[in-house]
């Protein structure tokens, strides 16, 4: 079931919470929040309460939100520099409705329309426009499109963008500890990990790292989407939601267009040879193939990975050096740098909302 959810803090964002995820750890689930995961120090950021089963239980306070935006540096191959999701938490700020609803119908135009052609989709934009104009911000968390799952499929959508593209407009700024912009410090393996969350630092959801082998070599996990057409730049409202557990790591990506690149990074805590073998259990396993990478995203190979998830160079296969242009795979040579990162990358065929699942990844030093 999705819904909107509020939260005001240092600037004021719109983005999706789910329920019913349980321990399904659904698409659609942020960590923290009702009815999904806890976070990786087993706490609840909606108000809710973390129990023995680790998913959030009870009624989350009004503040509570998900998921958000990245900010990213790209690589010639498809790759990206740190970034981080936006999402919770903060105390109230004024809110303007006219401001909202015009950016909605102007930032959002295509996701608005699409929503109102969905009749319980339209429901749901009339009761936040009303909550909204009422003042009644905590009633906005209520606003649902249940019970048709093309009309649930346009509300996320239009709650994506509007997430990422209406946070000003919507409501003012206010002083905060950090950006969305800031890369995150310490690293998952030392357990001091941080990303900067609604303005605040947060300790970061470090759970997928059992994933990676060996495992002290994991130093962040990010998600975000990158645009080829447009030198790699990040697709603002791009990233649905990056969930979690002991056997997974799911993102859920929000296309706009076919050849949009969806990526799942894990950072490393030191740099390594990049020319060993990885392998990477993914699903789906069509579309999907991985890049290393050098810190900056200056040099780096891209990989196919065949039926056992083993990576391999194609014909269609490439590297770049040191800020060069991308060219085909020449036998024996590979990314100048040591990687610092793999990304493992799932292509869009088309625009929609699309799920990318890791499993395992293995480096074979």
């Amino acid at each position: 079931m999705v819904k909107w959810s509020w939260f005001f803090g240092s600037s004021l964002s719109c983005v999706l919470a789910a329920s019913a995820c349980g321990n399904s750890g659904g698409s659609q689930c942020a960590p923290g929040y009702a009815g999904c995961f806890c976070t990786a120090d087993s706490r609840c950021l909606d108000g809710s309460t973390c129990n023995g089963d680790n998913v959030c239980v009870g009624s989350g306070a009004s503040n509570g939100g998900a998921g958000g935006s990245v900010s990213e540096t790209g690589g010639r191959g498809g790759s990206g520099g740190t970034g981080q999701s936006g999402g919770t938490g903060g105390s109230a700020t004024q809110v303007d409705p006219a401001a909202c609803l015009g950016c909605w119908q102007s930032a959002c135009a295509s996701e608005y329309t699409a929503c109102q052609a969905a009749s319980l989709c339209d429901a749901a934009l009339t009761c936040l426009t009303d909550c909204l104009a009422d003042g009644q911000t905590d009633d906005c968390a209520a606003c649902s499109a249940e019970g048709d799952p093309d009309a649930e499929t346009a509300f996320f959508a239009f709650s994506l963008c509007a997430g990422a593209e209406c946070a000003t407009p919507c409501g003012a700024e206010g002083g905060q500890q950090c950006a969305e912009t800031d890369l995150p410090t310490g690293s998952c393996y030392a357990g001091d990990g941080q990303i900067c969350i609604g303005g605040e630092w947060q300790p970061e959801d470090c759970t997928g790292c059992s994933l990676l082998q060996p495992p002290d070599i994991c130093e962040h996990i990010r998600a975000f989407v990158l645009d080829p057409l447009a030198e790699w730049s990040v697709v603002r409202g791009g990233l649905g939601s990056l969930i979690h557990t002991t056997e997974s790591v799911t993102a859920t990506f929000n296309f706009s267009a076919a050849g949009q690149v969806g990526i799942i990074q894990y950072r490393f805590t030191f740099p390594t040879a990049s020319n060993y073998g990885v392998t990477v259990l993914a699903t789906p396993t069509a579309g999907v193939n991985i890049s290393l990478e050098n810190e900056d995203a200056s040099s780096g190979c891209v990989y196919s990975l065949d039926s056992a998830g083993d990576a391999y160079q194609s014909a269609a296969d490439g590297c770049w050096h040191d800020g060069g242009t991308f060219y085909s795979i020449i036998p024996g040579l590979y990314g100048g740098s040591p990687a610092k990162h793999v990304n493992v990358r799932l292509t869009a065929a088309g625009p929609g909302i699309e799920t990318l699942t890791i499993e395992g990844i293995r480096l074979q030093f």
